[in-house]
């Protein structure tokens, strides 16, 4: 069970920079075999320092890293320029259906992680690296990354809000300062 409504926004992607000078622009998403999106969906784009915007997807194909998009009523380069650092962002609602003891990690973020019955913090965000997600556990004192992987994780628990580790003090901490975010 997620711990966040099912009508709001998840970031699936980010928007690089323009492809060609019809418009098209450079899409990465954050599960590089993701197929969800297509044409004639419409996907909101959060250019920081803006209010998020809804894009039709006209035309979707796959380029080796990314994808190439074209938006309706995008279509001039300087236009998808402008979208370049956009956060592409989808309805929780609009995800695919998860299959039994799955979950998508957007549901984790607030969740509270703990490692021997001790609370190291909770999950603010979550990142890819080398095709492992990794969670960044934070506290009023440090920040702490931790890999989703079985080395790490000892139990998740979706119903209770709680993630339980297993030893993370070999993990590089980052220092906070108190009442900074």
């Amino acid at each position: 069970m997620s711990n966040r409504s099912a009508d709001h926004q998840v970031e699936i992607g980010v928007v690089g920079r323009p492809h060609g000078v019809r418009g098209e622009v450079r899409v990465f998403q954050h599960h590089t075999s993701s197929k969800l999106i297509e044409p004639g969906m419409t996907l909101r784009l959060a250019v920081p320092g803006q209010v998020p915007s809804a894009k039709i997807v006209r035309t979707v194909r796959p380029a080796p890293k990314h994808l190439i998009i074209s938006f309706a009523g995008v279509t001039s380069r300087a236009a998808a320029d402008a979208l370049k650092g956009a956060s592409v962002l989808i309805d929780r609602g609009d995800l695919p259906p998860l299959e039994k003891d799955e979950f998508y990690v957007d549901d984790l973020i607030g969740m509270e992680v703990y490692c021997d019955q001790e609370l190291l913090g909770q999950i603010e965000s979550s990142r890819a690296q080398g095709g492992i997600e990794v969670v960044k556990v934070v506290n009023d004192t440090e920040e702490i990354e931790i890999p989703l992987v079985e080395e790490y994780v000892h139990l998740l628990d979706q119903e209770a809000g709680r993630l339980a580790v297993r030893e993370v003090d070999e993990l590089p901490r980052t220092p906070r300062t108190p009442g900074k975010p």
